[in-house]
């Protein structure tokens, strides 16, 4: 639990995972206009930042995705990414996968030890 963590989503979502981290969870948009796989006909969806939005933002950024959209979602990020864990999604028959994604402006830097405060 790190207070300047922002946890996003991206092609699965469960309720549950918000009431018990106790903190937002955002869901990343999937820019495919012809995918209506999670299409929600009968509410106004939120709004959900792109991939690469959710990667800019300041602080530890991690995405919960399944094995199956790893490699989706790291063709829509900017930075690298490193898998933290993975875990059997409950009662389904995929797996989960929690990544952690390096901000594309701290990844450009040439030497993150020789940038003084």
């Amino acid at each position: 639990d790190k207070p300047t963590a922002n946890v996003a989503t991206f092609q699965c979502l469960e309720s549950s995972w918000v009431y018990y981290s106790g903190h937002p969870i955002l869901e990343i948009g999937n820019d495919d206009h012809n995918d209506s796989g999670n299409a929600r006909l009968f509410w106004q969806t939120k709004s959900q930042p792109s991939a690469r939005q959710f990667a800019s933002m300041t602080g530890e950024n991690y995405v919960v995705t399944t094995e199956d959209s790893l490699p989706k979602l790291k063709e829509k990020l900017p930075g690298d990414t490193k898998v933290i864990r993975t875990a059997n999604w409950f009662l389904k028959s995929k797996k989960l996968v929690l990544v952690e994604i390096a901000s594309p402006a701290i990844a450009q830097r040439p030497n993150r030890q020789t940038i003084r405060r």
